[in-house]
């Protein structure tokens, strides 16, 4: 076996510089963010599509790129500085502040998730609901027509104590 030429630093660090997946991904998220502690997310997510990038150049076979393959590696560490500093950038001179909505994205999400877990619940559970609200009327007339027929016994056995207390 051949033994391996060792990877030059200078084209690791060059191509974690000039990858444009990091510059253009970085610059966006960097220009997208409104907190500066978003920033190593940006890097993170810069350096992570840059790695995917150069992953596809080497295996196309893009000159400049094929010996840097083997520090894949150090090509994610430097692409996530370099992602760092051109996120740092896109805060500082290309922020983006975005209209407030009256109703957030979120909140719509919710009102017709809401709204179509109820239909489907009332579709799926109408025939138990309807038999429940009938039984329920049922019970409560019954329930009713006990209370008056036990008032209405009590009321004659009063009376026919005060009768039997009359004539004694």
């Amino acid at each position: 076996m051949p033994p391996l030429v060792p990877v030059d630093p200078s084209a690791v660090v060059l191509t974690a510089l000039f990858n444009p997946a990091v510059v253009m991904v970085a610059l966006w998220l960097g220009a997208k963010a409104d907190q500066w502690q978003k920033l190593p997310v940006a890097a993170f997510a810069a350096a992570l599509i840059g790695s995917i990038f150069v992953y596809g150049a080497v295996f196309v076979g893009v000159p400049g790129v094929v010996g840097v393959g083997r520090a894949a590696a150090g090509v994610f560490i430097a692409e996530f500085v370099f992602g760092l500093a051109w996120g740092a950038l896109g805060y500082q001179f290309w922020r983006w502040r975005p209209m407030r909505p009256a109703l957030s994205l979120l909140r719509w999400w919710l009102i017709g998730t809401g709204l179509v877990l109820g239909a489907v619940l009332v579709w799926a559970f109408a025939p138990v609901l309807v038999f429940l609200a009938l039984l329920t009327g049922a019970l409560g007339v019954l329930a009713m027509a006990m209370i008056g027929l036990a008032r209405s016994l009590e009321r004659a056995l009063r009376k026919g104590r005060a009768d039997d207390g009359a004539q004694g």
